[in-house]
């Protein structure tokens, strides 16, 4: 009769396959993970752009719609509706980038895993059993992962579809202002004067 602790022949077939298997999944995890922590980045790197591309274009757009008298009462009703249309989608394309940027709680390995590193009879498991636990784990954060990196991928997606309307809202304002440019303040002043000559020179 065998010993209870003695591994059998089977056990000791199977165990260098099972270890080569769990060495692969272990590996694999790697490339996941790491190709989860590239997107992240990318998103991330994306979102910041956005935000600091949109506070550019925003400010140049207030400033130039100053100089070209939008504010002015002689501006057109449509040119000063397209103003408040792009201004309002640029924040919202702000605030939609910033949401994907907003910090969110990413697992490591775990609180269990890191217990179960501090568990002296999990380390005394044979190295297959270890490495499986650990490789489980993984799996179980890079899930997590997934589900943040849809979360940012949605709020980026918003962001994008606001920029491009903001994009048609600076292009619609900018098509009236060329259409029916507002008067200048010289203008009117121009104006008010050639009509006073008029009034004196009449009979």
């Amino acid at each position: 009769m065998l010993d209870d602790h003695e591994p059998s022949r089977t056990d000791l077939a199977v165990s260098p396959q099972r270890e080569e298997n769990v060495a692969y999944a272990n590996a694999l995890m790697d490339t996941e993970i790491g190709q989860r922590n590239a997107r992240k980045d990318s998103q991330e790197a994306t979102a910041r752009w956005i935000v600091a591309s949109t506070g550019i274009v925003m400010t140049l757009l207030l400033g130039l719609a100053k100089d070209e008298g939008v504010f002015s009462s002689s501006a057109s009703g449509v040119a000063r509706a397209a103003l408040v249309a792009t201004v309002a989608l640029g924040s919202l394309t702000a605030v939609c980038a910033i949401g994907c940027l907003w910090p969110r709680k990413y697992d490591r390995l775990g609180a269990k895993g890191l217990v179960n590193l501090n568990d002296t009879a999990f380390l005394d498991k044979p190295e297959h059993e270890v490495m499986g636990q650990v490789v489980a784990t993984r799996i179980a954060i890079a899930t997590k992962m997934d589900d943040l990196h849809e979360d940012k991928a949605t709020w980026l997606k918003w962001s994008f579809r606001f920029l491009a309307c903001a994009f048609v809202g600076l292009v619609l304002q900018g098509a009236v202002l060329a259409i029916s440019p507002p008067r200048s303040p010289s203008e009117r002043t121009a104006n008010i004067h050639s009509g006073a000559v008029a009034a004196k020179s009449g009979p």
